[in-house]
């Protein structure tokens, strides 16, 4: 069988060091009176996580980043932070896992909705950023109910300014009361409304198969000193390993929730 194992090095002497490059965010004209939504920082620091689709209209999502956990009742909480909005024909053609991940969870992985089929408003499925950040830009150039829509920076999806009012107007609740919240001066949450018919985060119900939350069967190991024998440092640099380690098995695994990306 092959295994994979997930490492993560941190150096313990100096802060944690970002090495990728901000691309360099070149406006069109439609910005010039509107603010930006900037995700740059806050993506560029996730790694596996669970995501969330939701139906807004005209075959248009909204992406979320999902922190959720199942309750005593296996009703589903949980955060949910706006990435931006996309067409399903373009998330259809994304990558959301690693290559080992999508082999073991094929389901999860991918984005695919059949002709003809009842589908619900809402679609859960992993997104590792490592791969989920790096696919092709969705087409910002159309509209959506009449309105502009403009790049994310740092996200290759849209959104419609300003999202203080349209982020609940293409509602992610479907019909039901929404909150939108602007978290830490940078990204967007919203809350729905708690006692909605099913009482799940999006309000969906019932929660069909799409909805349901991925697998995580996995936890990281402790933090353990790598021997410094084998491992080339800088002076006065440490280096500390965690795995990625299956619950049941012991064995190595690649569906750990962040922070390292399964290659």
């Amino acid at each position: 069988m092959f295994l994979v194992i997930l490492t993560i090095m941190v150096y313990l002497t100096k802060a944690d060091v970002n090495l990728d490059t901000k691309e360099a965010a070149t406006p069109n004209e439609h910005y010039e009176n509107e603010p930006m939504y900037d995700v740059y920082e806050y993506v560029n620091n996730l790694h596996l996580q669970r995501c969330a689709l939701v139906a807004v209209g005209l075959k248009y999502f909204s992406i979320f980043v999902e922190s959720a956990v199942l309750d005593k009742n296996n009703r589903i909480r949980s955060s949910k932070f706006f990435l931006g909005m996309c067409h399903q024909s373009t998330l259809e053609k994304w990558k959301f896992c690693s290559p080992h991940l999508e082999r073991k969870r094929p389901h999860k992985c991918k984005f695919r909705l059949r002709t003809g089929k009842y589908h619900g408003r809402v679609h859960r499925r992993y997104c590792d950023f490592g791969v989920l950040s790096r696919n092709p830009d969705c087409p910002c150039v159309s509209t959506i109910f009449g309105e502009t829509m403009y790049k994310v920076i740092g996200f290759p999806a849209c959104y419609i300014p300003p999202l203080s009012d349209t982020l609940c107007r293409y509602n992610p609740c479907g019909m039901e009361q929404c909150q939108p919240t602007k978290v830490e001066d940078t990204i967007f949450s919203l809350e729905c409304h708690p006692k909605c018919d099913g009482s799940n985060p999006f309000c969906e119900h019932p929660l069909d198969k799409s909805a349901a939350l991925p697998l995580i069967s996995s936890n990281w190991t402790s933090w353990k000193l790598l021997d410094t024998q084998k491992v080339a440092t800088n002076a006065g640099q440490k280096l500390y390993q965690s795995i990625c380690t299956n619950r049941l098995t012991n064995q190595s695994d690649v569906d750990c929730l962040g922070p390292g990306t399964a290659w």
